[in-house]
């Protein structure tokens, strides 16, 4: 039987709720888990993050969810010692080290995570030997103190040249921690200091420019904050050996990957199946007792579609893609059945998801300039797999069936091969700023 892949799940960072809210942190969380695999989630992320609490005590749907992903494998948590394999010994453990950003919620979260796992046998993951503070630093200094090459954006060389002082000045303010390299905490402290003059620390990043009235700094100091938390991401994905999946993003924020991976292949040519589908929303779908759904994910269906995913991925090609998506045709034809069957009937059930696999393998520029064409489309969600990682990206879009051509319930729609060879458009001038939203 083939595994599941493992994602690392940036959407539960607290420090990306500047840029996501609620309700996207919880489409991204139910579609992830359906669409892209098995979610890995650093230990201190249940406990800094206020959406976990928040849809523990007051959404019953999603909480139920929540409870049978973690019983059923479907979120990982990642510890940081063989010593301390619990939720609540790991707990203990980053309370002594003095982790910051620990809220007030967090001995509840521990005891819901403990009463979702009893009886099982809990799957995890460890925090390498290797020091990842010294990785991020490794990273920061590449990506921040370096300039970039290969960049087709306008927009992305403005606002680099435009921040040279802010990323400078976070830098002559780091201090190496005990193991040589940076924590983010100190990154955002910095920051603040540079900002303010404060050297109170940093919680939750919207304190850094909650005070400020200048909103071109306002924009320059968030989009900063967002990238240090995709280095940050990216490197803790690369350690666990993870596929890293960047949330919130936006044009210029798709050239900062590029560069984060530094990637050298800008124009290699490359071929885009496309395949839209009609699937229940989110909320839909959370009508039915997340035991059923799960054994249609879990089940020879979707068992058969992971499969399909990991197979295209080791080797890209027309074959593999084809697969692929018929492979998600089935897969999404029997969750539109379970929601016929057992969900309840609610106002605008109806969403669209449109997947584009690329033919070969390549980090996959083509997938990310269609990623691009929809910015600035009514996209509350859409899920890059694999972002940055060594091999293909698939791309997965969703939005409301009210805000496109309406499809029939399992109705599929087989669109035509996209060539993509080099840029034949000239890059965009103006932005929609869809992150910050």
């Amino acid at each position: 039987m083939p595994t599941t892949q493992e994602v690392y799940f940036s959407a539960c960072d607290r420090q990306m709720e500047a840029f996501i809210d609620l309700a996207a942190f919880r489409r991204s969380m139910v579609l992830s888990i359906l669409f892209q695999g098995d979610l890995a989630v650093t230990d201190v992320f249940f406990y800094i993050t206020q959406y976990i609490p928040a849809v523990i005590k007051s959404d019953k749907t999603v909480r139920n969810f929540l409870s049978v992903a973690i019983r059923n494998g479907a979120i990982i948590p990642i510890f940081r010692s063989e010593k301390h394999t619990t939720f609540r010994e790991s707990l203990d453990q980053i309370r002594r080290e003095q982790i910051q950003g620990i809220h007030h919620d967090a001995d509840m979260i521990c005891n819901f995570l403990e009463e979702s796992i009893k009886g099982k046998r809990l799957h995890y993951r460890l925090w390498p030997k290797k020091a990842v503070s010294l990785g991020y630093k490794q990273i920061l200094e590449r990506t921040f103190l370096t300039d970039p090459t290969g960049v087709t954006s306008p927009l992305f060389e403005q606002f680099w040249t435009r921040t040279k002082e802010q990323r400078t000045a976070v830098f002559d303010r780091l201090k190496p921690d005990e193991r040589g390299g940076y924590r983010r905490g100190d990154v955002m402290n910095a920051m603040h200091f540079h900002v303010n003059k404060s050297t109170e620390q940093v919680e939750d990043v919207k304190t850094i420019w909650a005070n400020l009235r200048d909103e071109a700094l306002v924009g320059n100091i968030k989009r900063l904050l967002k990238w240090y938390s995709y280095a940050y991401q990216f490197n803790q994905g690369r350690m666990f050996e993870l596929s890293p999946s960047l949330a919130a993003m936006d044009e210029i924020d798709i050239e900062f990957s590029r560069h984060l991976a530094v990637i050298t292949k800008d124009d290699e040519a490359g071929h885009i199946w496309n395949d839209e589908f009609s699937i229940p929303s989110e909320s839909a779908l959370l009508t039915v007792d997340p035991g059923f759904i799960f054994d249609v994910r879990d089940g020879a269906t979707g068992a058969a579609y992971f499969e399909a995913v990991e197979n295209w991925q080791r080797n890209p090609g027309n074959e593999t893609a084809i697969i692929l998506l018929d492979s998600l045709e089935k897969y999404v034809s029997e969750l539109n059945r379970l929601y016929v069957a057992k969900g309840r009937n609610i106002l605008n059930w109806e969403w669209h998801l449109k997947a584009h696999i690329p033919e070969n393998k390549i980090w996959n520029k083509t997938a990310l300039e269609i990623a691009k064409d929809g910015i600035g489309e009514i996209i509350p969600h859409f899920g890059l797999l694999s972002l940055v990682g060594p091999i293909g990206a698939a791309t997965y879009e969703w939005w409301p069936a009210s805000s496109k051509r309406h499809f029939g319930i399992n109705n599929r729609v087989r669109l035509e091969v996209e060539s993509q060879t080099k840029r034949t458009q000239s890059p965009s001038t103006s932005m929609t700023d869809a992150s910050f939203k």
